[in-house]
């Protein structure tokens, strides 16, 4: 409800300004907000918000039911970034029948976008969904593996996705360099140190590293 929530933010601003401060870091839907809902969202105090993508791809975006407006979210995104509003996206790779261009182009998005922050997901074919009737469709051996490894707890972190499985392309490769090539930005470095609070940039280091530690090849 956006002239609500413009309600809601005006009083935060009139009577907390520079007290109270808001964040969205499970995701808001970018391509239903304009210029002046993220005006309202700053002056009311948020300082930083999430913005799930997924994928540039308007085919991959129609089959899970998302139907982005990519543009619009990128305009979004430009303007919190002018309003000094902290901003991380969400990306997924992998999706069933999606092709390396279609991985390229995803990323490309990420790389040029004025994101604060990125994460990088491979996707996991859910039992019960379209998705997952496709992976079947499509490598059910795979999809058999891939299972095997979200029941024993890996689902998320395996380097083997179920796309890798499947087309045999490194996705744990494409994630290692899309952190790489995201995050090594003079004008990306620069915004995060000067905008991300040192606490929060802290926490965040230690768990990039971790990450990046667990995906180097094993020596031996």
């Amino acid at each position: 409800d956006l002239p609500r929530l413009r309600e809601i933010m005006g009083e935060a601003r009139d009577r907390w300004r520079g007290e109270l401060g808001f964040t969205f870091p499970n995701g808001l839907r970018a391509d239903i907000m304009d210029e002046g809902i993220v005006d309202a969202l700053a002056d009311g105090g948020c300082y930083f918000v999430s913005i799930a993508i997924e994928t540039v791809t308007e085919r991959l975006q129609r089959l899970v039911t998302k139907n982005l407006d990519v543009e619009r979210a990128q305009r979004i995104i430009d303007h919190c970034d002018r309003r000094g509003i902290l901003t991380r996206g969400f990306f997924m790779i992998g999706f069933p029948t999606e092709t390396r261009e279609e991985i390229r182009d995803t990323l490309r998005f990420a790389f040029r976008s004025r994101l604060t922050l990125a994460y990088f997901f491979t996707v996991v074919p859910q039992p019960g969904t379209p998705l997952y009737d496709l992976a079947r469709e499509e490598a059910p051996d795979a999809l058999a593996l891939s299972e095997r490894d979200e029941r024993e707890g890996h689902g998320y972190r395996s380097d083997l996705a179920w796309y890798t499985r499947a087309y045999g392309h490194d996705l744990a490769r494409d994630i290692r360099y899309a952190y790489g090539r995201f995050f090594i930005s003079p004008r990306r470095i620069w915004r995060i140190v000067r905008r991300v609070p040192w606490s929060y940039l802290k926490v965040g280091v230690r768990s990039y590293l971790r990450f990046v530690v667990r995906r180097l090849p094993r020596l031996g």
